[in-house]
């Protein structure tokens, strides 16, 4: 597909969007994302924004209209940009939503995970790089135990800090039907914690768009 559509179903270029290999855009409700493609019939802006800046939507901060609007967009780079995906993505926000953003220091509720002092480490050696899976109520993560904070983060839709002061990669599967109380208790049966806390991250805030 050349061009590029939004609904309504308008085309606004056509010949191929300079970088892109296919581009749409248009109404709601399925999503597949790879590291450089999007195909979706659902997605609000802010996952967007987090997709092309790698950033937590818990981290990023603007108007409602970032979390109620949606389109359905398919986004594949030509061969040759496949390694400038993000960069393209942040482009395309820029011009057909006119998203301009800035990073800052704010003071965030945020949950502080931590081992647990009277219960051993149940996580899982792993030797794979950091990724999150949540299927027909089982949660499982891969990875850093920086990347594990964000798998829990991406749930429960608050910035989770680690400081539990370990290395290496881990592995984790839990059973989650949905409940941020029950991902706390599971949570705990992995020997971790998560204790709601204050801290001063950096967020990216947009101030203009749409």
């Amino acid at each position: 597909m050349a061009g590029i559509f939004l609904t309504p179903l308008v085309m606004f270029a056509q010949t191929r969007p300079s970088g892109w290999k296919d581009l749409s855009i248009g109404p709601p409700e399925r999503t597949t994302i790879t590291s450089n493609s999007i195909d979706s019939e659902g997605i609000s802006v802010k996952q967007l924004l987090s997709i092309a800046y790698e950033t937590p939507q818990s981290r990023i901060l603007g108007p409602e209209w970032l979390d109620s609007e949606r389109r359905s967009i398919v986004a594949i780079p030509d061969d040759t940009n496949k390694d400038n995906f993000k960069s393209l993505l942040r482009t395309l926000l820029a011009e057909r939503f006119k998203i301009i953003t800035h990073t800052e220091k704010r003071k965030l509720r945020v949950y502080v995970m931590k081992r647990r002092a009277d219960s051993p480490l149940k996580l899982l050696m792993s030797q794979t790089e950091g990724a999150c899976r949540a299927d027909d109520g089982l949660f499982a993560g891969f990875g850093t135990i920086q990347s594990i904070a964000v798998c829990f983060e991406w749930l429960l839709n608050r910035p989770v800090v680690d400081e539990t002061g370990l290395s290496g990669h881990y592995r984790f599967e839990i059973q989650y039907p949905g409940s941020p109380a029950v991902l706390l208790t599971a949570v705990r049966d992995l020997g971790l914690q998560l204790v709601p806390a204050e801290r001063e991250l950096e967020v990216l805030v947009v101030e203009a768009g749409k």
